[in-house]
């Protein structure tokens, strides 16, 4: 009898988890995104490229030159770029620099011509549209964490259940009397996962 309230706490659960960066999280490499620039047009919307209004972070930005020709363009502010490109008519060619901002990436200098940009992305993936929809990956790689997640929801805003709620809770476990609830164990295995897989192994020194 709860078919409709278990359908929410599945997205509940989905959402609640959007945000964090899992393997699945990234752009696919055999499927970029990309789109082309517009001569004199420095600013770029969801409308050139529909994941800028929807991702959560921009992990580098490539652009074609010629046909063989690949350069990265280097991250800067959308105050610096924008006072560069009100330099009209000095700052037209192919550009160097990218910002993010509401929503929007913006080019500096403006391009002078067509050129095609690929955007590494921290995604967000979104929930099966439907419950006939298959490889969805928070229905596979993530499917044990929505499942607890979802149970944890339904304990909590449902049934009111106290014992499952923390059995199933997401908290670590100093904030949920030393248990540790299903939920935040898988949410710790994938992250694991996530962190191996990316690591280099390698320590890095950092100026203090």
């Amino acid at each position: 009898d709860l078919t409709t309230q278990i359908a929410d706490a599945i997205n509940d659960a989905i959402a609640a988890y959007s945000s964090e960066r899992f393997r699945f999280s990234d752009t696919p490499l055999d499927a970029p995104s990309t789109f082309y620039t517009v001569a004199a047009q420095a600013v770029y919307t969801s409308a050139d490229l529909a994941a800028l209004a929807t991702m959560y972070k921009i992990d580098f930005v490539n652009m074609n030159v010629g046909t063989a020709s690949v350069f990265g363009l280097s991250p800067d502010t959308a105050e610096s770029l924008l006072l560069y490109n009100q330099q009209s008519g000095f700052m037209r060619g192919q550009p160097s620099w990218y910002a993010y901002r509401d929503n929007q990436l913006i080019l500096a200098a403006v391009p002078d011509q067509a050129y095609l940009i690929t955007v590494g992305m921290f995604l967000n993936k979104a929930a099966p549209a439907s419950d006939a929809e298959t490889g969805n990956p928070w229905m596979t790689d993530a499917e044990r964490l929505i499942r607890a997640r979802a149970k944890f929801e339904i304990a909590t805003h449902v049934t009111r259940n106290d014992k499952m709620a923390m059995m199933m809770s997401p908290s670590p476990p100093a904030e949920n009397q030393g248990m540790v609830g299903a939920a935040y164990r898988e949410w710790k295995v994938l992250k694991g996962v996530a962190n191996r897989v990316s690591s280099r192994g390698k320590v890095r020194p950092m100026a203090f």
